[in-house]
């Protein structure tokens, strides 16, 4: 008996040794875990006060942030636009059915710019995704005026992906930026377009804006332009 209660203390002092020796390693690690939070705190806290100061700094959370919107658009031109003018490069020549496709995009532009301004910027932020269905089937009526391209997939494809996402780029605060406004004879920067399909110094006519991350800020995305 007597050995048995001897070897229970010694066992209980063998656990003690160890839960001193665990506390101790716990402690250090307790103070660190409480020193990183508040780095991460004032770290976020930094954060966000730069993104306020600087609109250019987008929220990378956000899976609608300027990036990948800009990523979104030019992909729209080389995939559904590009199925698209085929569409309608069969009743027309290349220079109208650039007009046709690129007035659909700017209608578009136009029209949700215009609906964005009865809205509260942050309240759209959380409905915006749902609204995508309703922006759509307005934009689509407004922009397609032939009964023969109603049914055609490709059409309404385009259409639908172009209200879509001028509705989002609508959204971002600022606004992202489509410039439209580019004349016949204007200087061929090559900095702001790809060429279409003929190279020069100057602008003939316009086949794709420029997508800017606001009114006069930097380039998001390059447009496309014919030369002349």
């Amino acid at each position: 008996m007597k050995k048995d209660n001897q070897q229970l203390q010694t066992q209980m002092m063998f656990q003690k040794l160890n839960y001193d020796t665990l506390n101790n390693r716990l402690e250090p690690l307790k103070d660190k875990k409480l020193g990183l939070e508040d780095r991460l705190r004032l770290s976020e806290a930094a954060g966000n006060t730069l993104k306020e100061n600087n609109p250019d700094i987008a929220d990378l959370s956000d899976m609608n942030h300027p990036t990948p919107l800009a990523e979104k658009f030019s992909s729209l031109y080389t995939d559904e636009y590009t199925d698209a003018i085929e569409v309608i490069a069969n009743d027309m020549d290349e220079a109208a059915s650039v007009k046709v496709m690129l007035q659909w995009l700017q209608g578009q532009n136009v029209a949700l710019s215009d609906r964005c301004l009865n809205y509260v910027k942050e309240f759209q932020k959380k409905i915006a995704v749902e609204s995508l269905v309703v922006v759509g089937q307005i934009c689509y009526v407004k922009s397609v005026t032939q009964q023969t391209l109603l049914s055609d997939n490709c059409i309404v494809k385009y259409i639908k992906i172009c209200s879509e996402l001028c509705w989002m780029m609508q959204m971002s605060d600022p606004p992202l930026y489509l410039n439209f406004d580019v004349n016949s004879g204007e200087n061929f920067n090559k900095n702001d377009y790809h060429v279409f399909t003929k190279c020069g110094r100057k602008i003939d006519y316009l086949v794709w804006p420029v997508l800017y991350l606001h009114k006069t800020g930097p380039i998001l995305a390059k447009g496309l332009a014919q030369g002349k």
